[in-house]
């Protein structure tokens, strides 16, 4: 039961085009997903350099204008990546994959980044949890990769998080909510990533057996 979790495995007569359907829904979510990060961003951006124009350095909004910088500019890059590798999906499958884990990360890791610095004014971590929640229901990972991503997250906002806030009572909170999300996003994750392998050996069974 434990082992159905981590190790989803499809047909083998049907892996190389399940492989290649993930790939393509991953593709079309990613460059979704890199355009609307380019809008909110940019806006962000600009109502930073409207509002703080007078004091553009002030601590900490100078760091959470270069959060945004960041992640406009890392969004324009991977949507160039991606539009790059679409035109030819079945030839870039492992590097699809690849890429798409590593901005996948760079979401979150970007998401823990900017909880962190909410510690400094609010001690919320909403930003994180709406990030977890997020990748749990957008792109298509199998469960094991999922885990990975998410406990590598975990343990930098973990690590990092007494360094922003001081508050004994508010770090133990944040920890066992985040912690909490993260077990319910990761199974909502995998209950996707199930339904979909299952539904998609159902529609070949039933394809092969109407020839």
């Amino acid at each position: 039961m434990i082992k159905s979790l981590f190790v989803v495995s499809v047909a083998e007569q049907y892996k190389r085009e399940f492989v290649l359907t993930v790939n393509e829904i991953n593709v079309r979510r990613v460059k979704v997903t890199a355009i609307t990060f380019i809008i909110l961003e940019g806006i962000l951006i600009i109502i930073s350099l409207v509002k703080n124009k007078s004091d553009f350095f002030k601590q900490p909004d100078v760091y959470y204008s270069g959060m945004y910088v960041l992640l406009f500019i890392a969004s324009i890059l991977y949507l160039l990546v991606f539009i790059k590798l679409g035109k030819n999906i079945p030839a870039s499958g492992t590097l699809i994959q690849v890429i798409g884990i590593s901005f996948t990360c760079l979401l979150l890791y970007w998401c823990v980044g900017i909880a962190l610095l909410d510690q400094l004014s609010y001690g919320q971590i909403i930003v994180y949890i709406v990030a977890l929640i997020s990748i749990a229901a957008v792109p298509f990972f199998s469960p094991l990769t999922v885990l990975l991503i998410f406990f590598s997250a975990q343990v930098l906002f973990i690590a990092f998080m007494p360094y922003f806030q001081q508050s004994t009572e508010i770090l133990y909170g944040n920890y066992i909510n985040s912690t909490a999300f993260l077990i319910i996003a990761w199974v909502i994750s995998c209950i996707r990533y199930i339904s979909y392998v299952e539904d998609f050996e159902h529609k070949k069974n039933n394809t092969g057996k109407e020839r």
